[in-house]
């Protein structure tokens, strides 16, 4: 009887946890406000795909441009990527249905600064 509790436990934990992985995943439309060096807010979504522990997609502003995301990497519940086109490198903590971001700016107007926001999981 005891080997046949720690077996149903084992298994309730294992099923436990894989539903909590597949719900921490960063794949799927974030929406978000990017904070800009001129002080605006471009409202965006992300579209991430995950290939591995490789981060890719696209980023698709408020007036409809898209660009790609480049050179994206995930760890754990980290990610970092930066978008085409744009002088700034993009790191986050995926929580829940938020990604805790920050994008530093590394040259140009907003060069050395580093802007914090939060990406939420599109309905």
């Amino acid at each position: 009887m005891g080997k046949l509790l720690w077996c149903v436990a084992v298994t309730s934990l294992a099923t436990a946890l894989t539903a909590v992985a597949a719900d921490a995943t960063v794949e799927g439309s974030w929406t978000a406000g990017i904070p800009r060096p001129s002080g605006l807010i471009a409202g965006v979504t992300f579209n991430f795909q995950l290939n591995g522990s490789k981060l890719g997609g696209t980023v698709v502003t408020a007036s409809g441009l898209q660009a790609a995301i480049e050179d994206g990497k995930v760890k754990g519940d980290e990610i970092s990527f930066n978008i085409e086109g744009t002088n700034g490198a993009f790191t986050g903590k995926l929580a829940g249905d938020e990604i805790h971001m920050k994008v530093r700016y590394e040259r140009g107007e907003g060069g050395g600064r580093t802007m914090a926001f939060v990406a939420r999981r599109a309905q």
